[in-house]
């Protein structure tokens, strides 16, 4: 499993917990809907400023300068 397939599982997972559709997260970020909805399915690669925004709306940090990925709570 690749990173951004690991990453797109989680924002899945917080984005349900948090009860935030995938619709009220791209307003939220200010992207289209399917963007969400390609990142979730097929993890596809989203710049590390999209990631943190994602991230940041879901209450958490992403941390991508280090050679793991650290996801924080905010």
């Amino acid at each position: 499993m690749t990173v951004y397939a690991r990453l797109a599982e989680k924002c899945r997972e917080l984005r349900k917990k948090a009860k935030i559709s995938q619709k009220e997260l791209a307003e939220k970020i200010g992207v289209d809907p399917t963007l969400i909805t390609k990142f979730e399915k097929n993890g596809i690669k989203l710049s590390a400023e999209r990631l943190n925004d994602i991230f940041n709306v879901l209450g958490y940090e992403l941390d991508l300068s280090e050679k793991k990925t650290l996801l924080t709570s905010a």
